[in-house]
C-alpha cells in the first residue's frame, strides 16, 4: 500500500512573500496607479519642492512599496494571534483596497453622487472577500499583478517628464560672453494668477483707493495696459517671460536643463542675484548656490504630503473635496511670509549691481487672506466651481472674485513693503522695476477659472505689467500690443545688454509697435478653446482688449473700504444697520453657523479671524432664495441658498474683518425679500 502524501502548509517566508505580492499587486492598482498618474501630468511640483534625483527615487519607493507593506504589517501582527485569524485579516485587507480601487474608478469615470459610490465600494469590499477567500486563481492573479506597480515606478522614474531630474543632465551655467551696456539694479516681482482688470478703475488706470501700493509704482512707472499672457499654468508661464521665447513642449519642466538660456543666466556673470523662485528653477546653482522661494520643509517629506492628499481626494466620495481636473496643487498658502523673507533680503549693491527676483504664488489661490493679511477658514478649492474647473453661476463666481480681490488687497500691500524697502535703501530711484504676472483668472459663470474660451480670455490673457526705468519720475500709460514673451527684450534693452539667443519677444520702448492682430495662448487641458497653431489657441487681440477695458470696475457702491463687500443685486445691504431695515416679528425657518464657537472669542491679535461666514437653512417650499448675515446689529453679507450634494441649501459670504470685535460677537441670519430699493427681512433662527 503506497504511502500517503503529506501536504504541509507553507513556511513562513513563503507565506510572508504570497502575502506582500498580493498587497502589491492591489496597492499598485489603487494607490501606485492613481498617484505616480497624477504627478506624471504635474511634474513641475518636482521642480516646486526643490526636489533632486534621490528625492524622485525615494519618492516613487515609498508611492510604490511602503502601502503594501504597511498592510504586510498589519497582517503580520495578526498572525501573533494565529494562521487562521492571519488569513481573515489577509483577505479583509485585500478587500478593503480593492474597495478602494472602486471607489477611485468609479468617482474618476462616472456621475454617481457620494451614497451611491459608497454603496459601490461596499459592494466591491464584499465581493471582492469572497473571491479572494473561495478561489486561489484571483490571488495568484494578484502576485502576477505585483509586477503592475513595478514597472509603473521604473516607467516613472526614466519615462516620464521626472526623467529629466533622475537623468540629471548638466545645469545651464551663467552666460560670461555678454557686456552690460547701462547696469542699473533690478527688482522684478512676478504675482500669480492675477488678472489686469481686477486692478483697474472707473479711468481704465491701477485704482488708488483699492490698491494704493500698485497705484503708487504707477505713478512713477509705465502701465502697458495691452500685454497678455502665454499660457494660463505657470510652469508654461513664466519661463516665458524670463527667456523671451514662447514655450512649446507641456512636458518640459521648468528648469534650466529645459530653459539655460533666461534672465539668469544672461546676467550672472556681472549681476548679484538673489532669486526667489515659487514654482520653477530656471536659476542655476553656479548663479544661485542658496535657492530661495521653497515653501518649508524637506523636498521628499513635502512630496509626501501631496501624494497624500491626491490619494485621499482620488478616494473621496465627496466630489467637491479636491473638484478640479489638474491633482497636485501648485500653491502657497504662506504667500505673504515668503515676501517678507524676500523684502527681509534686500540689500543696496555693493560692488557690482544686483537683482533681485521674486516670484510668489499671491493672490493665487487658495483665497485665506482679507486685506491687512489676517487669515480666514474656508475651502481650499472655491466653492461654486465644477468638476471641469467652472464657475456654476455668476452668483458663485461673484463670491470667488469678492475673495480674489480680498486678497489681492493684500498682494498689493506685500508689494508696498517691497517699495518701502527699496526707498529705505535708496535704491527705489535709480532701480529698474519690473512688476508683471503670469496669467490671469475669470469669474464668468459657465466658464473656466483659467482655462480661456471665446468670452473670458480678455479676463485670463490680459495682465499687469508695469516698468520703471532707472530714474523715470513721470507715470505713462501704454498700449501697444505686447506679450509675456517681450518682458526680458525690453529688460535687456534697459540694461543695454544684446541677448545672445534668438528671441520670440522684442522690446516695449523701442522701435515701431507691432500690428495687433491674433494673440496665442498655450494649450491647456482646461482650455474651452481648441489649438489651432500647433498648440496654441489663437484669439482676437483688438477685442480682447477692448472688452478688457470696457469691464466695470470690480464691486459697488462709493464707499472705498466697503466696495468689495457690495456684489450683486443685493450689494448695497452691506453697511446698514438691521434697525434702519423693515424687519418681521418671528423667525419661521431655522439654519446652522458653521464655526459658531470662532465668534464667541475673536483676538484681532492672532492674525486669524472668522471673516468667512457660512452654514445651511432647513428649508422645504423653496420660496428662500436669499439670505443676508448680521455681524453685532450690521449687514455684512448676503448671500443666495446654493444647492448641497446632501443636505440643506447652503449659504456663504466674507463679511469686512472690523465689523468683528475682539471677544463675543453676534452672527443674525436674515431671510431676503421685496427688493434692493424696499427690502424686506425675517429672522432664521440659527444654531
Amino acid at each position: 500500500m503506497p504511502e500517503a502524501t503529506q501536504t504541509h502548509p507553507p513556511s513562513w517566508w513563503r507565506e510572508t512573500g504570497r502575502s506582500f505580492l498580493e498587497f502589491l499587486g492591489i496597492t499598485g492598482l489603487g494607490v501606485a496607479e492613481p498617484v505616480l498618474s497624477s504627478f506624471r501630468s504635474g511634474a513641475d511640483v518636482f521642480v516646486l519642492r526643490h526636489a533632486d534625483a534621490l528625492d524622485v527615487v525615494a519618492f516613487v519607493l515609498v508611492v510604490v512599496l511602503v502601502p503594501a507593506l504597511v498592510l504586510l504589517g498589519i497582517e503580520a501582527v495578526a498572525s501573533i494571534l494565529g494562521p487562521r485569524l492571519r488569513r481573515l485579516v489577509h483577505v479583509a485587507l485585500l478587500a478593503v483596497a480593492a474597495g478602494a480601487v472602486v471607489l477611485g474608478t468609479l468617482r474618476d469615470r462616472t456621475t454617481f453622487g457620494p451614497v451611491l459610490l459608497v454603496v459601490a465600494a461596499v459592494a466591491g469590499v464584499a465581493v471582492a472577500g469572497v473571491a479572494v477567500w473561495r478561489w486561489p486563481a484571483v490571488r495568484l492573479w494578484l502576485r502576477y499583478l505585483a509586477a503592475f506597480p513595478v514597472l509603473l515606478g521604473l516607467t516613472f522614474l526614466f519615462a516620464s517628464p521626472a526623467a529629466d531630474i533622475v537623468l540629471s543632465r548638466d545645469e545651464a551655467a551663467a552666460d560670461a560672453r555678454v557686456d552690460v551696456g547701462d547696469p542699473a539694479p533690478v527688482v522684478m516681482l512676478v504675482l500669480d494668477e492675477l488678472p489686469l482688470v481686477s486692478l483697474l478703475d472707473e479711468d481704465d488706470r491701477i485704482d488708488p483707493a483699492q490698491f494704493p501700493n500698485l497705484a503708487r509704482l504707477s505713478g512713477d512707472a509705465t502701465l502697458f495696459r495691452n500685454a497678455t499672457s502665454v499660457a494660463p499654468s505657470t510652469p508654461e508661464a513664466v519661463p516665458a517671460i524670463l527667456t523671451g521665447r514662447y514655450p512649446t513642449d507641456p512636458d518640459a519642466l521648468p528648469d534650466s536643463r529645459e530653459y539655460p538660456d533666461n534672465l539668469f543666466t544672461l546676467l550672472g556673470a556681472t549681476y548679484q542675484e538673489n532669486v526667489w523662485e515659487g514654482v520653477t528653477q530656471l536659476c542655476p546653482d553656479d548663479v544661485c548656490p542658496e535657492r530661495d522661494g521653497g515653501q518649508g520643509g524637506g523636498p521628499l517629506g513635502s512630496l509626501l504630503d501631496d501624494a497624500v492628499d491626491v490619494w485621499r481626494r482620488h478616494v473621496s466620495p465627496d466630489r467637491s473635496d479636491g473638484q478640479v481636473t489638474f491633482q497636485v496643487r501648485q500653491s502657497n498658502p504662506n504667500a505673504p511670509l515668503t515676501v517678507h523673507r524676500f523684502v527681509d533680503s534686500l540689500e543696496a549693491a555693493a560692488d557690482r549691481p544686483r537683482l533681485d527676483f521674486l516670484h510668489v504664488l499671491y493672490p493665487h489661490q487658495p483665497w485665506f487672506h482679507t486685506p491687512t493679511g489676517a487669515v480666514y477658514d474656508a475651502p481650499f478649492v472655491a466653492e461654486g466651481l465644477d468638476s471641469t474647473y467652472r464657475w456654476r453661476d455668476q452668483q458663485v463666481a461673484d463670491a470667488g472674485r469678492q475673495r480674489h480681490l480680498l486678497q489681492l488687497q493684500h498682494a498689493d500691500a506685500v508689494v508696498g513693503d517691497v517699495l518701502d524697502r527699496m526707498e529705505e535703501l535708496g535704491t527705489y530711484d535709480e532701480s529698474l522695476i519690473v512688476v508683471t504676472a503670469d496669467h490671469g483668472v475669470s469669474f464668468l459663470a459657465g466658464e473656466p477659472i483659467r482655462g480661456v474660451s471665446s468670452q473670458n480670455y480678455h479676463q485670463v490673457m490680459w495682465t499687469p505689467l508695469l516698468v520703471k526705468e532707472p530714474r523715470q519720475t513721470e507715470g505713462t500709460v501704454d498700449d501697444r500690443p505686447l506679450s509675456a514673451v517681450d518682458v526680458l527684450p525690453t529688460i535687456a534693452d534697459v540694461l543695454d545688454v544684446e541677448v545672445p539667443w534668438d528671441l520670440d519677444g522684442r522690446s516695449a520702448r523701442s522701435g515701431p509697435p507691432r500690428e495687433d492682430g491674433r494673440r496665442r495662448f498655450f494649450e491647456w487641458t482646461l482650455n474651452a478653446l481648441r489649438p489651432t497653431d500647433g498648440p496654441y489657441v489663437e484669439v482676437d487681440g483688438p477685442t480682447g482688449f477692448q472688452r478688457m477695458l470696457d469691464e466695470p470696475p470690480p464691486g459697488r457702491g462709493g464707499r472705498a473700504e466697503l466696495r468689495f463687500y457690495r456684489f450683486g443685486e443685493w450689494g448695497p445691504l452691506v453697511g446698514r444697520h438691521v434697525d434702519e431695515l423693515d424687519v418681521a416679528g418671528g423667525a419661521r425657518l431655522s439654519g446652522r453657523l458653521d464655526r459658531a464657537s470662532a465668534y464667541r472669542d475673536v483676538d484681532r491679535r492672532s492674525g486669524e479671524v472668522p471673516a468667512y461666514v457660512s452654514g445651511d437653512v432647513r428649508t422645504s417650499d423653496g420660496d428662500v432664495s436669499t439670505v443676508a448675515v448680521a455681524v453685532n446689529g450690521t449687514i455684512a453679507g448676503w448671500s443666495h441658498l446654493h444647492a448641497g450634494d446632501v443636505g440643506a441649501p447652503e449659504w456663504y459670504t466674507m463679511v469686512p474683518e472690523w465689523f468683528l470685535v475682539g471677544g463675543d460677537n453676534r452672527i443674525d441670519l436674515y431671510e431676503v425679500a421685496g427688493t434692493p430699493d424696499d427690502p424686506r427681512l425675517t429672522p432664521v433662527s440659527l444654531s
